[in-house]
């Protein structure tokens, strides 16, 4: 503490606890780094998973930018931070720190295609929305559905009309029987 009732900054602590962090990352096997990598780099997953939590109320009594530690909330587990905010958490994954810490982790950069926009073809842009709405519509698509129709088509191959007599030609109807099949 200073002398005017404020922390002061405990250069021995922040020292353990860069010490710890490190260690944790050392310590991971292949198989984890792999999940980690996995996790870190595809960013529709992490979008998803942030929008999960879309319209629900979370009451906090003081908001901060970030926590250390697994809380509730967004957690980055590269940095071991929890957010409250999915802005701030994407925020988070888009700063400089969080790039340093991947690159220093996997030894290659966060951003493998680094191209501009307008060096990206517009028929590679299409090819890549073409192949997730196909995903997309496989993934979503009700089988019981596709069975229903697939027995309908059945049905009505399998139902042969007979050929109308005359009597049924002259009156106008097919038989004196229900209307109901």
């Amino acid at each position: 503490m200073s002398n005017f009732g404020r922390r002061t900054w405990n250069r021995d602590e922040y020292l353990i606890v860069t010490d710890q962090n490190s260690q944790h990352h050392q310590n991971l096997n292949d198989s984890d780094l792999l999940n980690l990598k996995k996790n870190n780099t595809n960013y529709d997953n992490l979008l998803k998973n942030t929008l999960l939590g879309l319209n629900k109320k979370i009451l906090t009594e003081n908001v901060t930018s970030s926590k250390r530690g697994k809380q509730f909330g967004f957690h980055c587990e590269l940095c071991n931070l929890t957010f409250k905010d999915n802005l701030q958490f994407i925020d988070h994954l888009n700063h400089k720190t969080h790039a340093i810490v991947f690159e220093n982790l996997f030894d290659e950069p966060l951003v493998l295609d680094k191209r501009d926009n307008d060096d990206v073809p517009l028929q590679e842009i299409k090819d890549q929305w073409i192949s997730l709405m196909d995903q997309f519509v496989n993934s979503n698509l009700d089988k019981s559905l596709i069975k229903k129709k697939r027995s309908k088509k059945i049905r009505k191959i399998s139902t042969v009309e007979e050929p109308k007599s005359e009597v049924e030609s002259m009156m106008g109807f097919s038989s004196f029987g229900s209307t109901k099949k």
